[in-house]
């Protein structure tokens, strides 16, 4: 709630910033309460739903997440050539206020059981000192590399292979986009699975073998869309079961452990995007495509090695 309050606030006060200063102060406040809000959800939810059902209902959710990426961005392009910029964080920032409104209302309520002990740090260290939880998320993180390096550098791809602007990469990305929602869908169905480890590095496997193709192979350019949605949409698949896999082993700390293992994401993120730049300037596109590859065979790798169920490791 707190998480939703901030985003709606600063986004809403964004649209009068007077300068540029003010502007990314307000956009760090955003980015703040941003960050609150995925693992508290999660948490919510692993809360509420039973754990047969928690993996689906959490695929479900980052589904949505995912869709609102697909979504929102055309919808902000709309907006700002209605107006200008200031449009879009007034609707966003607006959206956001109402949302904390209804959540107020809606979101479930723990019951008052008094005073409770909390101690931020040792949430952390106690999760940290779990070994499958640690290599979880090394594994996470690996996987998460390739994902969004080709994210991150299909549309350059696209503009230095096919020769196309850079508003004619929208539609291709939407497209590729959906793939992330379809896969993060199929993820939660197999998030409860007694092999979903298995599956997911073997998904994985098969996500970067379609990275290595896109960046390797110059077919049409909608066939490499086809095909770079089928790997954005298999490397989803981890995502959701990563997650759950997380709160299976938290316990009481899920939201703390939903928190470490999204760290790990955007970390993969981080590394992906400035990695991948490296190999692109050593050996072009097959270089960055051999570099996602690799980092789902070490995920794979570190999954069949070193991570093992909760129930298989009690």
């Amino acid at each position: 709630m707190t998480g939703l309050g901030v985003m709606g606030v600063c986004i809403s006060a964004a649209a009068f910033a007077p300068n540029f200063i003010v502007l990314m102060f307000l956009l760090m406040g955003t980015g703040l309460g941003g960050s609150m809000i995925p693992p508290n959800s999660m948490a919510a939810i692993s809360d509420v739903v039973s754990p047969e059902k928690r993996g689906r209902a959490i695929g479900v959710a980052q589904g949505i997440m995912a869709s609102a990426v697909v979504v929102g961005v055309p919808v902000v392009a709309v907006l700002t050539s209605v107006a200008d910029w200031r449009l879009p964080f007034l609707v966003v920032g607006g959206l956001l206020l109402a949302t904390f409104a209804l959540s107020w209302l809606w979101y479930p309520k723990s019951p008052n059981t008094g005073p409770r002990s909390f101690s931020y740090l040792n949430r952390f260290k106690e999760l940290g000192s779990i070994p499958v939880f640690r290599v979880g998320m090394l594994a996470n993180f690996s996987q998460r590399i390739a994902f969004y390096a080709v994210l991150g550098y299909l549309a350059a791809y696209l503009i230095d292979s096919y020769d196309v602007s850079v508003g004619e990469t929208a539609l291709p990305l939407a497209v590729v986009g959906a793939g992330a929602v379809i896969g993060s869908l199929f993820g939660g169905m197999i998030a409860s699975h007694q092999k979903r480890l298995g599956l997911v590095a073997v998904s994985g496997l098969a996500g970067g073998a379609g990275v290595l193709i896109v960046f390797a192979i110059d077919p049409a350019i909608w066939a490499t869309v086809a095909i770079a949605f089928g790997a954005v949409c298999v490397l989803s698949i981890g995502w959701p079961v990563f997650i759950t896999f997380a709160t299976d082993i938290a316990g009481p700390s899920r939201a703390t452990a939903i928190g470490m293992m999204g760290a790990s994401n955007r970390m993969g993120g981080f590394i992906g995007s400035a990695l991948g730049g490296a190999f692109l300037a050593i050996g072009g596109f097959s270089a960055v495509g051999i570099f996602c590859l690799a980092t789902v065979a070490v995920s794979a790798l570190v999954m069949r090695l070193a991570v093992r169920e909760p129930h298989a490791s009690a």
